[in-house]
């Protein structure tokens, strides 16, 4: 998702769900099996019930009476009547911030609205789906129902109907940068939505429309949008007032008015109902005053909004593709206070505002993760079977994607995910309600936690990567220190440059010496002498080869640069309340998985008289070349660790059943020296490649996989081609497989930034588990800085940093 449009769209997807589900507020119809008048009196007294809750901004009892509706029309017979119920139902869960119920009674809408064969309902319930994965950041989601609803019975609908699904689309579109061509599309939505009669929906839909021209900074066309809208507003006294008047407001600080914009906050905040939550104007007030230079009054702003917004977070959709978006939107919450915070501290000398900017920053980045690492009462742990059935058929659909990619086959895995984000939904709800409360987030403040881990020898590196300002904390056993970094694209460029230059082998050392400056040259030299540093990257910085960046200022040997890990020992942490003390345990068994079989013309791949022709056919396309010599890595690096009775599988032995059964073991360490191929869905992630099955199937173990099944916190090693591979978000970090693992209970996973020579990938690696267990007692951290200090002053190509600084660790020990 384009970064101008991530956190703007789902604002105005916020404000504007009444443009999609107010239309479901109809009345009880005639019903299909002629129910008693008694039961036609119950369903239209609680469908009343739940009208008036929802009014009054009680939610959750808005909900239960519309579900109550839908359960009573339903056993009478009355289908459409409780498709439209539990439409009504979802509108409430969306209204209060309950996105995993939501997901819960809008799929149920659409499977009673299909059932029952009519019309009506089906579109509501597609356009309200529609509607919640654009809130949800799952724009290709929203596109694709809105599309097909458009192209069945939607477009010969009425125009409303029709109008509230083209605007669907045209946000949709918008979110994934395609702005001009969702712009006539907008027009001629809101045509529709004005001559049907729905004027709220049309005030609602130009303010938004004026939003996406103020964030393509087309400031007159803007203009013409929010006069349209307040226009409505202001003619018909509509509902829609506070956000139209929160996006004028945002549109009069771009044109240097503020007193008029603060003015038009300040009525938005007085106008405030329902349909727009109160954390979006607070959090848009907020901004508006860091711009203009008020951080005093922002940080107030973005404290109120931080409160509120937060609540968003108890029941979010545990699956992380649906739940990281949202999470983004609050992030930039938590990025506004960090910067006005640290502003005024720097101002001050504040150390308590310092306190509470790190605490709030660590705190964001631990709800994602917090969200998936198995606790006792696990989400995974209620999976039912059903679940497992539709993840075969979602990896069978996957790896057709990746053979012989076609409409079809991508029309096929979405719906699958579709439907596995439902079950996760329903499986998670009520986790995060909990993780949710103040005491969870107050109980053990980040600041205390990391001054209790931290030793006298070592200091951790946090930093914060945003658009409009970055901040690294600098933080040890006695205090917290805060310092301004260069904006993003400087850093991206910076990053960019010299890893390029390592990755072609030319010269890194200039480029090198830059990034280190803009990284670390505000810090006080005593602090960069620590020897151990512990890193928390965000942004572009997930790609950073941090131990092969040049120390400037360091005597040249040979004339050579000194490079970091030469200097500290370096560990990369997923979040400052994750980090752990502890160890690999030193008799801890050995799972390796090398060599797999990737072409059925492999003579080791099994003899199989009954599989079908037609089943290794659709398979044909995806063949990958064999790795011979990984069967061999995996034998040295269990022979390096002195396993006992190390399980490598190999062959078709290194299949999808074998790996899933031996992660059930519980080892220690598993291993993987097999290629990663790229995931043909969202986040860049990768997928790691094992032996094709019975039928000629190839196997993946991807993200969706490895997270669904929990880990008893194992070391995992990716030995593979850039199995780091990943796109990196706001408040959620680093995409992929590592994450993945993390997710799954790991407590170390080391992965690759890009592909390493077989020769210097064994090798490091069996100096990796020697030192593992023989120098440094079971730190991942120490051993690997040990296995690339070993390359580094070797005397063949091993020594150059191409060879040795594309490993990467994210530990929490």
């Amino acid at each position: 998702m384009p970064k101008q449009y991530a956190v703007v769209g789902a604002i105005i997807g916020s404000a504007l769900m009444a443009l999609s589900l107010v239309g479901s507020y109809e009345g009880p119809a005639k019903p299909s099996r002629n129910p008693d008048k008694k039961h036609l009196a119950q369903v239209a007294r609680l469908h009343e019930l739940g009208k008036a809750a929802f009014s009054d901004g009680r939610y959750q009892d808005s909900r239960d009476n519309f579900r109550a509706a839908a359960a009573i029309a339903a056993q009478t017979g009355s289908l459409r009547d409780a498709a439209m119920n539990w439409s009504n139902a979802g509108f409430a869960s969306v209204a209060g911030m309950q996105y995993g119920l939501a997901l819960q009674d809008l799929s149920r809408a659409r499977e009673t609205a299909e059932a029952s064969h009519e019309a009506v309902p089906l579109i509501y319930a597609l356009n309200n789906l529609a509607s919640l994965y654009l809130q949800m950041g799952a724009p290709e989601t929203a596109l694709r129902i809105s599309r097909d609803a458009l192209a069945g019975p939607a477009g010969r609908a009425d125009a409303g109907k029709r109008g509230k699904l083209l605007y669907e689309e045209a946000q949709a579109l918008t979110t994934l940068g395609r702005f001009p061509e969702a712009e006539p599309i907008f027009y001629q939505a809101l045509e529709q939505i004005t001559d049907a009669g729905d004027l709220d929906g049309a005030a609602r839909g130009w303010a938004g429309f004026g939003g996406y021209y103020l964030e393509a900074g087309r400031l007159d066309d803007a203009e013409r949008a929010l006069d349209e809208s307040l226009r409505l507003v202001r003619t018909y006294r509509l509902h829609a007032a506070a956000y139209v008047l929160t996006v004028l407001a945002r549109l009069r600080g771009k044109q240097g008015e503020y007193a008029i914009a603060e003015h038009l906050f300040q009525e938005a905040l007085d106008a405030h109902e329902s349909l727009t939550p109160l954390w979006v104007i607070y959090y848009e007030r907020a901004s508006f005053r860091l711009e203009t230079g008020h951080p005093r009054p922002a940080l107030d702003d973005f404290r109120l909004a931080r409160r509120l917004a937060l609540r968003m977070r108890a029941e979010i959709v545990p699956v992380d593709q649906d739940r990281v978006a949202i999470e983004n939107r609050v992030s930039s919450v938590f990025e506004g206070l960090v910067d006005a915070g640290n502003r005024l501290a720097a101002s001050s000398g504040n150390q308590a505002l310092l306190s509470e900017t790190f605490d709030a920053a660590e705190q964001d980045r631990l709800w994602s993760l917090r969200a998936l690492v198995p606790d006792a009462s696990d989400w995974r742990s209620r999976l039912p079977a059903r679940y497992w059935e539709l993840l075969a058929r979602f990896q069978s659909a996957e790896r057709s994607q990746l053979a012989q990619p076609s409409a079809e086959t991508e029309k096929q895995a979405a719906e699958l995910e579709m439907e596995l984000q439902r079950v996760e939904a329903v499986a998670g709800a009520g986790d995060l309600a909990a993780a949710d409360s103040p005491h969870a987030t107050s109980a053990r403040q980040p600041s205390a936690h990391v001054t209790d881990i931290l030793d006298s020898g070592s200091v951790l590196f946090s930093f914060s990567i945003t658009k409009t300002a970055s901040w690294l904390w600098v933080v040890d056993q006695h205090r917290i220190r805060a310092y301004p970094l260069p904006p993003l694209v400087q850093i991206q460029g910076e990053v960019n440059e010299f890893t390029h230059a390592l990755r072609t082998g030319a010269d890194s050392e200039i480029s090198g010496r830059r990034l280190y400056r803009s990284l670390f040259g505000s810090v006080p030299s005593v602090v960069l002498t620590r020897k151990r540093w512990f890193l928390e990257p965000d942004g572009p910085l997930y790609d950073l080869p941090f131990a092969a960046l040049p120390v400037p200022g360091s005597r040249p040997r040979d004339h050579k640069p000194v490079f970091l890990i030469e200097r500290v020992a370096l560990e990369t942490i997923p979040g400052a309340l994750l980090m752990q003390r502890g160890t690999v345990p030193l008799n801890g068994s050995f799972v390796g998985v090398g060599d797999p079989v990737f072409n059925q013309a492999d003579p080791r791949y099994p003899v199989n008289p009954s599989r079908t022709t037609a089943g290794s056919g659709r398979n044909a396309a995806m063949v990958l070349p064999r790795l011979p010599n990984t069967a061999l890595e995996i034998r040295a690096c269990a022979q390096a660790w002195q396993s006992p009775l190390p399980r490598l599988l190999t062959g078709s032995a290194a299949n999808t059943g074998n790996v899933e059964s031996e992660l059930a073991s519980s080892p220690a360490i598993i291993h993987f020296a097999t290629h990663v191929v790229t995931a043909p869905g969202e986040f860049g992630s990768g997928l790691i490649a094992l032996s094709l099955d019975a039928n000629g199937a190839i196997g993946l173990l991807g993200p969706k996989e490895i997270a669904a099944r929990p880990v008893a916190g194992p070391l995992v090693v990716m030995d593979g081609c850039h199995s780091a591979q990943g796109d990196t978000l706001p408040g959620s970090g680093a995409m992929g497989l590592t994450r993945a693992w993390i997710a799954a209970g790991a407590r170390a996973v080391i992965s690759t930034f890009w592909d390493v020579p077989d020769d210097s990938a064994q090798s490091l690696m069996m100096n990796f588990y020697r030192a593992l267990r023989e120098t440094d007692r079971g730190n991942p951290a120490l051993a690997l800085r040990e296995a690339q200090l070993a390359a580094l002053h070797s005397a063949g190509p091993d020594r150059q940093p191409l060879r040795w600084a594309g490993y990467f660790l994210l530990s929490r020990i």
